[in-house]
């Protein structure tokens, strides 16, 4: 799994639930961040961080990316990534509820404080898919994205759409 993000904060108070769950189940998580200074609030969730450069990221979104590559008994076939702009969705109908176990309450909580957020954390982490356009991904890079979309405004956080 991987999550794009403009910092840790953002990364933590957006997906760090997501983030800590899929880790404790043993899923390689990696963090991209511009600039991967100070990403011990990253670490205390259990994901690796790494620099993205301008040109793979996805810029037309306001809030963290998460895409999720589902392994294929094919292994000549390239898995085909799941991407999900985080945030609220009821403007677009659809989306899923990541449900926090207590453990990921716990670490979350701690890595908020950790990257200097109130340590206030809902219950559930909000995705909503991005929009349905063609995305390719060579070797952990992405090639293709057109419009990602904003899922809110700048004024909703996990706290107040949960």
């Amino acid at each position: 799994m991987q999550v794009w993000a403009a910092d840790p904060a953002d990364a933590v108070l957006w997906a760090g639930g997501l983030i800590c769950d899929h880790a404790l189940d043993g899923w390689d998580v990696m963090v991209l961040l511009p600039n991967p200074s100070n990403s011990s609030a990253l670490q205390i969730l259990g994901a690796k961080v790494d620099v993205h450069d301008s040109h793979s990221a996805p810029t037309d979104s306001a809030h963290p990316v998460v895409t999720i590559s589902a392994a294929s008994d094919d292994p000549d076939r390239e898995p085909q990534p799941t991407c999900y702009v985080c945030g609220p969705f009821e403007e677009y109908g659809y989306g899923f509820r990541h449900r926090l176990s207590a453990g990921a309450r716990a670490f979350k909580a701690h890595a908020l404080r950790a990257a200097g957020l109130s340590a206030d954390v809902a219950g559930t982490e909000l995705f909503r898919p991005a929009m349905p356009i063609p995305l390719s991904i060579v070797r952990g890079r992405i090639d293709r994205w057109q419009n990602a979309g904003q899922c809110n405004d700048a004024s909703n956080t996990p706290e107040t759409c949960c």
